[in-house]
């Protein structure tokens, strides 16, 4: 049948626009960016093996960085190779951390690093 008569062919019609923004999943994922990059950092700084996987310790996360950290544990275990995450209520001795927002993330590196060496480095 015939459908619905256009006011111009197809061929001189405007180009749909996409606006289909999410700003949650937008901040989702900056969340995640900069969790990832704040690890790899210390990572990096502190010379721990590539291969090498430390756990993930979190204080101090509200509601909305522990459904994030639930909604996105595969992603940042693959991403900054860290094992089992886990909230907790104080850093662990020998670990490294970084401050996301209001959340304290720690890496326990004392079993993958050693750390009298890396004190002296840091010392230099």
């Amino acid at each position: 049948g015939e459908g619905k008569e256009r006011p111009s062919l197809l061929c001189h019609a405007a180009w749909p626009s996409p606006d289909f923004e999410d700003e949650a999943a937008a901040a989702d994922i900056n969340w995640l960016i900069d969790l990832v990059s704040g690890i790899r950092s210390v990572r990096s700084e502190m010379n721990v093996p590539p291969a090498a996987i430390a756990p993930l310790m979190v204080i101090g996360a509200n509601t909305a960085t522990r459904e994030r950290l639930e909604r996105q544990a595969s992603a940042i275990k693959r991403l900054a190779r860290v094992g089992d995450i886990s909230l907790v209520d104080t850093a662990p001795k020998g670990s490294a951390q970084i401050v996301l927002n209001e959340a304290t993330i720690c890496l326990p590196l004392g079993s993958l690093i050693d750390l009298a060496a890396e004190a002296a480095r840091l010392q230099k």
